[in-house]
């Protein structure tokens, strides 16, 4: 299982630093029924 980090969550869904985006935007390749991904209470919190 992938730990979800908020950083990452928030460069995905706003695009915010250009390199850092564009990592971001690689995270749903490597997420699958296999490897899901996870984020817990606290990074779900800080990102609301």
């Amino acid at each position: 299982m992938t730990a979800l980090d908020t950083n990452v969550l928030v460069r995905y869904l706003v695009c915010y630093g250009q390199q850092q985006a564009e990592a971001a935007q690689t995270v749903p390749e490597f997420l699958t029924a296999e490897r899901p991904g996870f984020a817990c209470r606290e990074v779900t919190v800080e990102l609301a």
